[in-house]
């Protein structure tokens, strides 16, 4: 009896004790091992010498055993005594969850609604207008480029400012950025002087709507403000254009041609004119083939007008001094044939004591109508409308007598 009693309990020496199973109770098992657990001493109480209690020792022990070969791969320590290799396996290696990535793209689809998003516009036909962007850095680059490169630009004055008792300036902007030129860069001292304030107001304020050139001579790009020179502009033109040689050592601008001039002031009896970079004045007698009374009625500032040069001055450096040139004489002569015993209407643009000197609207020729011949006893002034049919032509001049006059004209005042 107490041999079979030293074997027994040599066999169950490698089973562990009750003691010993926190390690597996601390791994978080399931339930059912804890009832296993229960189970076991259940048997040593119930067991009777024999085979069937060695089974029910031995079942518990493989189970818990399994639950240790479970449990060995996640205690390193262990393992390593035991000789296992302890490297971890690379699936172990924790992934990116796919939570975080989800997260990761939350704050994107909560910022998609808070974009702005520009409303489109379409034309007639369906296509889509491009609404312009802010191009005030453009701008500001344009005019960088044109003043290191001493480019001549166009710009039209759209405004005239004076400060207190300061020279007045003329304003225009160039998309977002303003430009301003001081009436000493305008370059009216190129041929006449500055003036007095009140005049050079005066002759500013004309020149609204002009189209001018102008080189920019400095920039400010944070308050979008340019200051740029027409006198430098204009003295450009002349020495390229107007007082350059061509290749037979010819001056490029002679008497005789036909060139285009910018309209930059309007008075009622004259127009001064721009010619590559020079101005000069135009009288009313030089303005149309037709009877102009106010030449504010048939020009406006801002118009380019075919002239033709009559006169053309040089120094002695070869630069022009004076130039004079004419509108009419660039304007296609109308067609108008007199016949004798026709009836015609005209104005009086002059008169002497015997007679009175008719332009009819269409023709070059003045028509001389003697006072002798008239038949009305009114007072008839320069400018006025009158009726008037043709005697005769003698010698290729037509003359006419006056029958009516029509409308009177007041007398210029000068």
């Amino acid at each position: 009896m107490t041999d079979y009693l030293e074997n027994l309990e040599q066999q169950t020496e490698g089973i562990p004790t009750p003691e010993e199973t926190p390690m597996v109770e601390r791994a978080g098992e399931d339930a059912p091992i804890e009832q296993e657990k229960e189970e076991a001493p259940a048997v040593e109480q119930e067991g009777t010498p024999g085979e069937p209690e060695e089974k029910a020792k031995r079942r518990p022990r493989r189970k818990k055993a399994e639950v240790v070969e479970e449990e060995a791969p996640a205690e390193s320590a262990t393992t390593e005594s035991e000789g296992v290799d302890t490297m971890p396996p690379e699936e172990e290696a924790p992934p990116p969850p796919e939570t975080d990535q989800e997260g990761a793209n939350e704050p994107d689809e909560m910022e998609a609604p808070r974009r702005s998003r520009r409303a489109v516009t379409l034309d007639s036909y369906g296509n889509m207008i491009r609404e312009p962007s802010d191009s005030g850095l453009q701008d500001v680059s344009v005019l960088t480029a044109a003043r290191n490169a001493r480019r001549i630009l166009t710009a039209t004055i759209d405004a005239i400012e004076t400060d207190g008792d300061a020279m007045p300036r003329a304003v225009f902007y160039v998309g977002s950025v303003k430009v301003v030129i001081p009436f000493a860069q305008m370059g009216f001292d190129l041929d006449r002087g500055e003036g007095s304030q009140r005049e050079a107001r005066l002759f500013m304020g004309s020149m609204l709507g002009a189209k001018i050139d102008y080189m920019v001579r400095g920039i400010d790009a944070e308050a979008r403000i340019a200051a740029a020179s027409r006198r430098d502009a204009m003295l450009v033109r002349q020495a390229s254009i107007l007082n350059a040689r061509g290749n037979n050592r010819k001056y490029r601008i002679n008497e005789g041609m036909r060139v285009t001039a910018r309209i930059v002031h309007v008075s009622r009896f004259t127009v001064r004119v721009e010619i590559y970079g020079f101005e000069t004045f135009v009288p009313i007698n030089r303005i149309s083939n037709l009877w102009v009374s106010d030449i504010r009625e048939v020009i406006q500032v801002g118009e380019e007008r075919l002239v033709e040069i009559l006169s053309l001055v040089r120094g002695e450096d070869g630069r022009v001094t004076k130039m004079e040139v004419s509108l009419r004489a660039a304007e296609e002569a109308p067609r108008l044939q007199l016949r004798e015993g026709n009836t015609y209407t005209g104005h009086i643009i002059n008169f002497s004591e015997k007679a009175y000197y008719v332009r009819v609207s269409g023709m070059l020729a003045e028509i001389r109508c003697p006072v002798r011949s008239s038949h009305t006893m009114e007072v008839i002034g320069i400018g006025d409308l009158v009726k008037f049919y043709i005697r005769g032509v003698h010698d290729g001049v037509p003359t006419g007598a006056i029958l009516k006059v029509l409308k009177r004209k007041a007398a210029p005042e000068f």
